[in-house]
């Protein structure tokens, strides 16, 4: 459980905290996708620059879920708020799945 999750050794981090500090921060990148979804939905459907935008953006969505729900163990991935992180990855993983349909 805690090498995936990670935590604090030597004032470092690891595991997911880690990699979620140096990207950002799992709140920044939860908002940053959350808004690029609102954004791209905002657009009108009938819109060409709108539909090769979602060409575009389908694909990736798609594979970043998939990684998301390959790379996070499952026991991870059940509702829970018992870790300060999970919250964020179901926040993230419903992003991506809106995205990718």
């Amino acid at each position: 459980k805690n090498t995936f999750l990670g935590g604090m050794r030597e004032n470092e981090s690891w595991g997911l905290r880690k990699w979620l500090s140096r990207h950002g921060g799992a709140g920044a990148i939860c908002n940053d996708v959350e808004e690029v979804v609102r954004n791209v939905r905002a657009l009108p459907k009938t819109d060409e620059a709108a539909r090769r935008l979602t060409a575009v953006l389908r694909p990736i969505a798609r594979q970043a879920h998939g990684r998301l729900k390959k790379d996070v163990p499952a026991a991870y991935q059940e509702q829970s708020t018992a870790h300060p992180y999970l919250p964020f990855f179901h926040r993230l993983e419903a992003c991506l799945k809106q995205m990718a349909t």
